[in-house]
């Protein structure tokens, strides 16, 4: 290759990723909806980053940890939060990678986020107190509790399968990883999986009935963009098996937990919960799918005040 066609293609390779830092600077400008309360709430100094966090009520200690994905946040419990305020102290959290808590360039593990709900439990709340997680969180409220002991009553709402628990990390992972914290390519590769045509798709899936959700997909499309897209770090360990953790040994010696199930997920997953653990005990909430603190707020309090 001679030194003129050297210095094209350099060029032409410039001005693409220069092309590409522009469409991904657009893209995080596009995101501020505002439907993300920036105004409200708090800040724990953490040694990974700022966690946002919000406090309301006052009474017996509740945290309420939302789904462990990078376009979850905090928000997912604003159906439920103020009500559960008049009897209680309700912490909701944005998790590190979540939300308007920073998401900073580490590898983040299961380990990472029981730390972070342990250190929070202790430092902020400074009691052991009841928990409600959503999701793919079930596995770090589970393990916080099983080295801590953080948690009095604690309430999954539809727990990831155990099988997903328990990937691994394989060599290809490890690549798609690095690949995924590239600056540029990275970030563009993160904003394609963030689009919002996907998002509407994603939170689409949570719900029985998504005829009124669009102030949900404007809450998650803002929420994963926030920060400049750097919210593609949780993202890809997530996606790479990094947060995986089998936690049935540590669930099946456990007291005092409780599964709400949307009516339309089925009872597989709450099953195989039982035959680990025959204490736990399963509710569902009717005319609902994966949220259905969210979607059928009324009858999910009623399921939680009668536990709490």
């Amino acid at each position: 290759m001679n030194k003129k066609n050297f210095l094209q293609g350099l060029g032409i390779g410039l001005m693409s990723i220069a092309s590409i830092e522009v469409i991904n600077k657009a893209i995080n400008e596009n995101a501020k909806r505002y439907k993300i309360k920036y105004e409200d709430g708090y800040y724990y100094t953490w040694k990974e980053g700022s966690i946002h966090y919000n406090e309301k009520g006052e009474g017996t200690p509740i945290l309420l940890v939302h789904d462990l994905n990078v376009i979850s946040s905090s928000h997912e419990w604003s159906k439920i939060e103020d009500e559960l305020a008049k009897n209680h102290k309700v912490y909701s959290l944005d998790l590190l990678g979540c939300g308007l808590s920073d998401k900073p360039d580490i590898t983040y593990t299961n380990f990472t986020f029981v730390q972070l709900l342990s250190d929070f439990c202790k430092d902020i709340i400074k009691e052991k107190c009841d928990v409600i997680a959503s999701n793919d969180s079930s596995t770090i409220v589970i393990m916080a509790n099983h080295l801590n002991q953080v948690f009095n009553k604690t309430i999954l709402i539809n727990p990831a399968s155990f099988d997903i628990f328990a990937l691994e990390t394989t060599r290809l992972d490890l690549i798609e990883k690095k690949i995924l914290f590239l600056p540029v390519i990275g970030t563009a590769l993160y904003n394609y999986y963030t689009r919002e045509s996907n998002i509407r798709s994603i939170v689409s899936s949570y719900f029985k009935n998504d005829d009124n959700i669009q102030e949900t997909i404007d809450a998650y499309y803002e929420s994963s963009h926030i920060n400049n897209s750097k919210g593609k770090y949780l993202y890809a360990c997530k996606k790479c098996s990094y947060l995986t953790c089998d936690v049935r040994f540590p669930l099946s010696d456990k007291k005092d937990i409780y599964i709400l199930s949307g009516s339309e997920i089925g009872r597989a997953i709450s099953n195989n919960y039982e035959e680990v653990n025959p204490n736990i005990k399963v509710t569902t909430i009717d005319n609902s799918k994966l949220l259905p603190h969210y979607e059928n707020p009324k009858d999910t309090l009623e399921a939680i005040n009668k536990i709490l």
